[in-house]
């Protein structure tokens, strides 16, 4: 499954609704891959490439371990 957050940055700091989706997959058994998207403006070019419109509060790093830290605690939470 394709999960980003409203703003393509970190989970949890938009407007999706987390819980509500990691209820739902829960609740089918999911099994499955979920496969991260998310961009931040601290990689040269990538602004422009992806049309981000505001510049990213994270690095590519910590983006990219925030991300990977919030989507693992919350599978964990709803037992995926």
């Amino acid at each position: 499954m394709h999960i980003t957050e409203s703003n393509r940055g970190m989970p949890g700091e938009g407007n999706v609704r987390w819980d509500e989706l990691f209820e739902a997959l829960a609740k089918i058994n999911y099994d499955g891959a979920l496969v991260l998207e998310n961009f931040s403006s601290s990689i040269d070019g990538m602004a422009e490439r992806v049309n981000l419109w505001h510049p990213s509060k994270h690095n590519a790093q910590d983006l990219a371990e925030g991300s990977l830290a919030f989507i693992k605690q919350k599978a964990l939470a709803y037992g995926l």
